[in-house]
């Protein structure tokens, strides 16, 4: 069973094909600081949990183009190229013990806050973020793959469930992952565009620029 999210996995796989994270290592390499594997042994797996009420930090994530993609490439270059993506997402936001949250179709939504809680947060999402923009910049494709990434953070009321295939699947209900996936559409491609009360959090570790007011 994935120790992410609880899916039944072959015991030959090296990635969950549900949830993405990293399951076993090559033989003879070292555990990598910041991976899914130390974030795991060091927090426990994740489980079905009670509804919580957190301050939370959402990032979405979009892939630009998704759509001309589709029509340029085979089925099976397209589905190759998108799990390329999603792993190398997954392993750039865990990194900062970020937590993915659910892939849809192209895009990926994580939470920094949840399960495991830091004090600086809203500058993990933000540095996982950027990392995301660096990591699909280096991945061997003949496609040149761009994201825009919108993050916010407030209180939410997060939790999770089983569904029948036995994934667990996490929520987090309020504004923040509305504002988040809003904010997401308006970042410019390649950028990571942030809410005024994230940056307000994350002041002295980044420099912005003022994209002014948007409805």
């Amino acid at each position: 069973m994935c120790p992410n999210c609880g899916t039944a996995v072959d015991a030959n796989a090296k990635f969950c094909q549900a949830c993405g994270i990293e399951l076993e290592l090559e033989a003879g390499s070292e555990k990598r600081e910041g991976t899914y594997l130390s974030h795991i042994a060091s927090s426990g797996p994740v489980s079905t949990a009670e509804p919580q009420r957190r301050q939370l930090t959402v990032l979405f994530c979009d892939l630009v183009g998704s759509t001309a993609l589709s029509e340029r490439l085979d089925p099976e270059d397209l589905r190759d190229l998108l799990q390329a993506y999603q792993r190398a997402c997954s392993e750039a936001i865990a990194r900062y013990e970020g937590y993915v949250a659910q892939y849809r179709g192209d895009g990926v939504i994580a939470y920094c806050g949840w399960p495991c809680a830091h004090e600086d947060d809203a500058v993990r999402a933000i540095s996982a973020g950027l990392n995301v923009i660096d990591a699909i910049s280096y991945l061997d494709s003949a496609e040149r793959l761009r994201v825009r990434i919108g993050i916010d953070t407030g209180l939410v009321v997060v939790g999770g469930a089983t569904d029948a295939r036995g994934s667990f699947l996490a929520d987090a209900i309020g504004e923040t992952p509305n504002i988040a996936a809003r904010i997401q559409s308006l970042a410019e491609s390649g950028a990571v565009l942030v809410s005024e009360r994230t940056a307000k959090l994350t002041q002295g570790s980044f420099n912005f620029m003022d994209r002014g007011v948007m409805q």
